[in-house]
């Protein structure tokens, strides 16, 4: 692994692991198919679909990348900056240009859901072929938070969840988007992150709130010294990463020295990967 670790991908009973600088190492092989980071990432039916994000340029693409065979490196950010417009990713089955700041993405083997800033909320398949498209959400009742409309978070389970800064829960029909219900959480804050697990979400503020709730009501809050990096329900409780902190809500806090990036379920139990890349036990 090139770089400090970004997020830690589970897949045919191991690890893709995608760094800051966008490297991608499977089987402890490390390709830099994108030629700058990665901002959002998903598998679908044995593929990688991913966006890189170049805010110098103003520069967005997502493309695909099958797992299949062995990835392969591309241009590199100079490269990019020399041509940029004739630059894709190396190695894509696809690859589209994206004219919008990208806020979030999820997706399964069926359905891949994103939304860009200003644009809309966008659904495609596998093979980048269009599902549906509904316009970016407008709440009028919480115009005074700057960007409150913006899509904080998308998770895509038997509906299609979205939540919003402002607190905003809308829960989509994914096979037209048509809007089946909306909830509001019952506090003010400025989200910056929501998890989501089969029992509910945990919901992350920039004041360093964290909220448990099922989607419509809080369960349990609890104030951090920042906010969530990443939170996992393990079946019991919510565990968390904080800003050197290991936490498992409601509870005391566990301080590291470290500041961890990801929280993964082995077979010594829940660990935390660091952004040194070092991997310890959470809670210990």
């Amino acid at each position: 692994m090139a770089g400090a670790p970004w997020r830690l991908i589970p897949y045919d009973n191991g690890m893709i692991t995608i760094d800051v600088e966008g490297g991608i190492t499977i089987d402890d092989v490390t390709t830099t198919p994108f030629p700058v980071e990665i901002s959002n990432a998903v598998i679908s039916s044995n593929g990688l679909i991913a966006i890189w994000v170049d805010y110098d340029l103003r520069l967005a693409r997502m493309a695909r990348l099958s797992l299949d065979s062995p990835l392969i490196s591309g241009c590199s950010k100079g490269e990019l900056r020399q041509t940029p417009t004739s630059k894709m990713v190396a190695g894509a089955e696809w690859c589209h240009s994206i004219d919008a700041e990208p806020l979030a993405m999820d997706g399964d083997d069926e359905i891949i859901v994103f939304a860009l800033w200003e644009k809309g909320i966008y659904a495609i398949g596998p093979d980048a072929t269009e599902i549906w498209r509904i316009h970016m959400i407008n709440d009028s009742e919480t115009e005074k938070l700057p960007r409150a409309n913006e899509v904080i978070a998308i998770h895509v389970r038997a509906e299609v969840h979205i939540w919003t800064r402002s607190g905003l829960h809308i829960i989509l029909d994914r096979t037209d988007g048509t809007e089946i219900t909306r909830h509001r959480l019952p506090v003010e804050a400025d989200i910056v992150q929501v998890f989501a697990s089969d029992t509910g979400f945990l919901i992350s503020s920039k004041s360093g709130w964290a909220w448990s709730s099922d989607g419509e009501i809080i369960t349990i809050a609890q104030k951090l010294r920042g906010t969530v990096q990443d939170a996992v329900h393990d079946g019991e409780n919510w565990r968390l990463i904080s800003w050197c902190e290991d936490i498992i809500l409601g509870q005391p806090v566990k301080k590291k020295d470290e500041l961890g990036v990801q929280l993964i379920n082995g077979d010594d139990g829940w660990m935390v990967i660091d952004n040194q890349g070092r991997i310890t036990p959470h809670m210990a």
